[in-house]
């Protein structure tokens, strides 16, 4: 593969996804629902959710601009200490009315490196992780206990 290779592919992809009909709407998908992991990580059927500031006291430590979609959540949360979301783990949350099990700590992997909309990957943010942090985590990961509709500017409650 030559090194124009990438370049040419990512240009691809930005070329592809402008091209979609607007606008893009977010549906409800009842029968496959997307979900950041399955019976492979000892966990089912949960999402992803990443404390905003946590990744502001990341960014702070190693000097550099770590863009948040790099964690390529379900959720991002504002309004909490950063790693506060840590010491949830085994709790419930409720999210507007509707209740989530805290399960664990998203271990990260070299996906993170990749900066997004490019194929820059000068920053090795595992190995910083682990240096900074000693482990690889950023996130936790939610089951939800019900259904139920939440919105942007929802309140997180921290139940139990």
């Amino acid at each position: 593969m030559s090194s124009r290779s990438p370049i040419l592919f990512s240009n691809k992809l930005i070329e592809l996804e402008s091209s979609l009909a607007k606008p893009i709407y977010l549906l409800s998908n009842n029968e496959f629902p997307f979900f950041d992991t399955s019976h492979s990580n000892n966990i089912f059927n949960s999402m992803s959710l990443i404390n905003l500031n946590s990744v502001k006291d990341f960014e702070k430590k190693i000097n550099e601009k770590v863009e948040f979609q790099r964690f390529r959540a379900n959720f991002y949360i504002d309004g909490i200490e950063a790693l506060e979301e840590r010491s949830w783990i085994g709790k419930i949350i409720k999210i507007k009315n509707v209740s989530f099990k805290v399960e664990k700590n998203i271990p990260r992997c070299v996906a993170i490196n990749l900066k997004p909309q490019t194929d820059d990957n000068s920053l090795n943010l595992l190995r910083s992780l682990r240096k900074n942090y000693n482990h690889f985590d950023m996130g936790v990961y939610l089951t939800a206990l019900e259904d139920g509709k939440i919105e942007i500017g929802n309140k997180i409650e921290v139940i139990k």
